[in-house]
């Protein structure tokens, strides 16, 4: 089962989301700026496409993407500010695209996966109470402005194998200290 692009897009749709278990793809857009403040994933899930849960400025608590999510696409949760606690990224995911969370309220502790190999420009932009980030060995680029203005930011464990670190990548992280 999928998604499809915008499919409740301009509606009023809120509440809880739970997602079917046989949905295998959330398509574009599909529940952009609705109102919905939770959400479980189907463990079935493979991918999570371009804004599908942009500007749900309700959506609140953890997020948790399921361990079958193999891609997710750029500006899938961006402007979900409500989005609090920790974010769980599943063991097959390669990239962490463009806006993928910019202006996520995730707090604490931020672990990438070991598949991780790039993580995208403004990726991260703006969560500005993540703690910690800590970069796996797998990773070799971190775009532009991925983590501009995490101001909680304290410490963040960058491995040798990055080759690459963007223009404006940890600046203004205000509280960075190691």
């Amino acid at each position: 089962t999928k998604i499809g692009n915008y499919a409740f897009h301009g509606t009023t749709l809120s509440g809880a989301l739970i997602i079917p278990d046989d949905c295998v793809e959330i398509g574009d857009s599909a529940f952009y700026q609705t109102n919905i403040s939770s959400l479980d994933l189907s463990l079935k899930l493979r991918s999570i496409e371009v804004g599908a849960f942009r500007g749900c400025q309700s959506l609140a608590g953890s997020l948790v993407l399921p361990e079958s999510l193999e891609s997710i696409g750029s500006e899938a949760f961006i402007q979900c500010g409500m989005l609090s606690g920790n974010l769980v990224l599943p063991s097959k995911l390669t990239t962490i695209p463009t806006g993928c969370f910019t202006s996520c309220g995730f707090t604490g502790d931020l672990v990438i996966p070991e598949s991780v190999t790039a993580i995208g420009r403004s990726a991260f932009y703006e969560c500005t109470s993540l703690t910690s980030v800590v970069i796996p060995e797998s990773v070799t680029e971190i775009g532009d402005y991925a983590f501009l203005g995490c101001t909680s930011l304290t410490s963040v464990v960058i491995p040798d194998s990055v080759t690459e670190i963007g223009e404006k990548a940890f600046s203004e992280c205000t509280s960075l200290t190691s």
